[in-house]
């Protein structure tokens, strides 16, 4: 889910988005002031309507009822709004009237809780009780100049007006965030389709090799120069590895023939105690070369696959070893087949075992499923790796330090071609320290783990 988050058209998404709602969130709040400031102008224009003794009025906004005191209006618990005030004042001037104190305050009034009969604080009672619910009371009071009385006005403002306002506001920041994000998304997709596309295909490239089905560069003419770009150094780099393949199978097919000729020159030496050891040294580089032809023919095709039993396989490969008196046993726990070139998955298993000979003295085999994997486990009885050599054992002609190196041979090619052929029928090869309950290193486990077409049987 993490990594979903992680892409470009995820992140330009949410940083789009949140700058659109906070965007949106803005413009409501200004809108809310607004609206704020126009009601204050509308209770101010009906308070000098009411006190200026005319009748009628806009119903839809307000209704208010006017009576006579020689107080001011009570402010306990009531907010007194200055706002109110100035625009009253102002339309008074108009008008030709200066009162000498103007007091506007405003409270809210629970309906259900506002008596019915009796005296009441409000004089709007009446008009209150015919809302239910909270609603909003302007008390506005003025005095004129040489006057000894106040007037006042008691407005009860619609609770359902400003509420269904508000729901407008909220219904327009929300179609208008949808809408953008609608065609937001739309066009991010198609600026991050093609670089997905280029990925994908990036990212097939070193199994496959196959510079054929290019996709047609699409997108902007930046992402289209990238593509174009990108395609060119996937050519070129196909052509160096090509070449290069081809001067190593050339390079093999000739040194073969010289390496058998060097052989059979030493075999007919006079015998010398220095023999035995050219002649390994001979075997050995046609085993080095072997194995560099077979890393070159893995990496440039692809296997011709077969459905095989992996049991049987393995079954025929142990007997080899056990007929020539290796230490190497077979634990078969769960009989599978699967779709593999025999040659090269043979080569693999080979090297694996001959590695746990050469280094562990001992080798054993076992065959299981875990989950969805099909798992072919190698493990010996040696000293083990070190840590930092773990990771990059299977790079070619990197060799294990200490114990591992001593008087082994080898030329550090084994898990590198073991890798090769694992890849190119999608597995993986998984290496790591056999311990004791104690933490010690008591060897090294091997393990080839296939995950296509694989079942039990």
């Amino acid at each position: 889910m993490k990594r979903k988050f992680k892409t470009l058209r995820n992140r330009l998404v949410i940083t789009i988005t949140s700058g659109l709602l906070g965007a949106q969130f803005l413009s409501f709040w200004l809108l809310l002031s607004d609206y704020a400031a126009r009601q204050d102008n509308r209770i101010a224009s009906i308070a000098a309507f009411r006190l200026a003794d005319q009748r009628g009025g806009p119903s839809q906004i307000a209704k208010s009822r006017s009576t006579f005191s020689t107080v001011p209006p009570k402010q306990k618990g009531k907010k007194r709004l200055v706002n109110i005030e100035s625009e009253l004042r102002e339309i008074f001037a108009t008008i030709g009237v200066s009162p000498d104190k103007v007091v506007v305050l405003s409270s809210h009034v629970d309906t259900v809780a506002t008596p019915k009969t009796g005296s009441s604080r409000h004089q709007a009672s009446r008009e209150i009780l015919a809302y239910r619910g909270r609603v909003k009371i302007y008390d506005v009071g003025i005095r004129l100049k040489r006057d000894s009385h106040w007037q006042v006005v008691h407005i009860v403002a619609r609770p359902e007006a400003y509420n269904r306002d508000i729901v407008i506001l909220l219904f327009q920041m929300i179609f208008v965030v949808v809408v953008l994000l609608c065609g937001l998304v739309v066009n991010i997709k198609r600026i991050t389709d093609p670089l997905n596309a280029l990925a994908i295909r990036n990212k097939k490239l070193p199994k496959t090799r196959d510079p054929s089905n290019q996709l047609v560069p699409r997108g902007a003419d930046d992402i289209r120069r990238l593509t174009e770009a990108n395609y060119a150094l996937q050519n070129r780099i196909l052509v160096l590895l090509s070449q290069k393949s081809l001067v190593l199978r050339a390079v093999g097919h000739r040194l073969r023939p010289k390496l058998q000729t060097l052989s059979s020159q030493i075999q007919a030496l006079p015998k010398t105690a220095d023999e035995d050891q050219m002649l390994e040294t001979v075997v050995g580089v046609s085993r080095m070369l072997d194995d560099i032809l077979l890393y070159s023919e893995v990496i440039e095709s692809k296997p011709a696959l077969e459905r095989a039993r992996l049991s049987g396989l393995l079954k025929s490969i142990v007997a080899c070893y056990i007929e020539s008196g290796e230490p190497v046993t077979l634990d078969i726990r769960d009989d599978v087949e699967v779709w593999i070139s025999t040659e090269w998955v043979t080569r693999a298993i080979r090297n694996l075992i001959s590695n746990a000979l050469r280094y562990g003295h001992t080798a054993r085999v076992v065959l299981y499923l875990e989950k969805s994997a099909v798992v072919v486990s190698v493990d010996d009885d040696g000293y083990g790796l070190a840590a930092d050599d773990i990771g990059r054992m299977t790079q070619a002609f990197i060799r294990g330090e200490s114990s591992r190196n001593r008087g082994t041979g080898g030329a550090g090619l084994g898990l590198t071609l073991v890798e090769a052929i694992i890849e190119r029928h999608g597995g993986r090869i998984v290496v790591a320290n056999r311990l004791d309950r104690a933490g010690k290193q008591i060897g090294l486990s091997a393990k080839i783990v296939f995950r296509v077409n694989a079942h039990q049987m």
